[in-house]
């Protein structure tokens, strides 16, 4: 990959698994020689998940923009998450109740539609 360009999402990729120790390797093949000895001066410490940072945008500025689209992104990962636990509770849903209701027919499309989030 180039400087600056890589498919890498989480610092954890960065680790070797083996040893639980950076990547020496990975990081200075990814970033630049100064930012890579500050990654690898950093100490690891275990049990610790990835969190989301602020990141710049495509023109290597940092903004509210940029941390808006991040925002957003994250919301929409949360979100395909949640429709597939809740895919899992409709799944499980007798439909036919809402069809066998003792109401108007809008009334059951609503509830229909309501169950579908």
């Amino acid at each position: 990959p180039q400087r600056g360009h890589t498919i890498l999402q989480h610092v954890a990729e960065l680790i070797n698994p083996v040893t639980g120790s950076w990547d020496s390797e990975l990081v200075n093949e990814i970033f630049w020689q100064q930012d890579a000895r500050t990654i690898l001066a950093i100490p690891l410490l275990e049990d610790f998940e990835d969190i989301w940072a602020w990141h710049f945008d495509d023109k290597g500025r940092f903004s509210v923009k940029s941390a808006y689209h991040m925002l957003r992104e994250k919301q929409e990962q949360q979100a395909k998450r949640q429709v597939g636990e809740a895919s899992d509770q409709i799944e499980k849903f007798k439909w036919s109740e809402i069809w066998k209701c003792c109401c108007p027919p809008k009334m059951k499309h609503f509830l229909w539609r309501l169950a579908h989030n």
